[in-house]
């Protein structure tokens, strides 16, 4: 068994009894049959309790989020496993101070609420945006790192990596005077 493996299987006696016992039956249909899998409740328990972390959800609210999050991959609102780890990126944002906390308390009870509400329409209806930049702000961090590297080491600049940078350049220009 690989590692991930491991830690994914060790993390199964702490999900309450209700889930366990579900993925049991599930256990008995035939693979082609199954709808929820471990998998599917792990990433709802991670996501609910990122939420919880950062005073989003109660403890009620963790349960209440987890079993809708459940019910939408039963229902096919959810078809992606990792879905639920856009909700963790919404916890960042709300600890990064990027997304307001009642923003995210809204669309978390709206993901509880409305069964047809995706974990994609929460994201983009809260944290895309600033997780977004938070990505490109992390990028060009790593870009001025890397020029800075290359200045100290005495490289010279290539043509190609001279166009590119004016083209970067330019484009800055543009969307500075946006």
């Amino acid at each position: 068994m690989r590692r991930g493996e491991v830690r994914r299987l060790k993390k199964l006696p702490g999900l309450p009894k209700e889930y366990r016992k579900e993925l049991l039956k599930e256990l008995e249909k035939l693979r082609s049959e199954q709808i929820l899998t471990v998998d599917h409740v792990l990433e709802a328990t991670a996501a609910a309790s990122a939420l919880r972390k950062r005073d989003v959800l109660t403890l009620k609210g963790e349960d209440d989020l987890r079993c809708a999050i459940i019910k939408k991959f039963r229902t096919k609102v959810e078809n992606n496993t990792v879905a639920p780890r856009l909700l963790t990126k919404l916890a960042r944002g709300v600890h990064r101070n990027e997304v307001s906390l009642t923003v995210a308390k809204r669309v978390s009870e709206k993901l509880i609420e409305q069964g047809s509400y995706s974990i994609s329409d929460a994201f983009r209806d809260s944290v895309e945006q600033s997780d977004f930049q938070h990505n490109l702000e992390q990028l060009v961090a790593r870009l001025l790192d890397k020029l800075k590297e290359h200045e100290r080491r005495g490289y010279q600049m290539s043509s190609k990596l001279l166009n590119s940078l004016k083209v970067l350049a330019n484009r800055i220009g543009h969307l500075s005077e946006e």
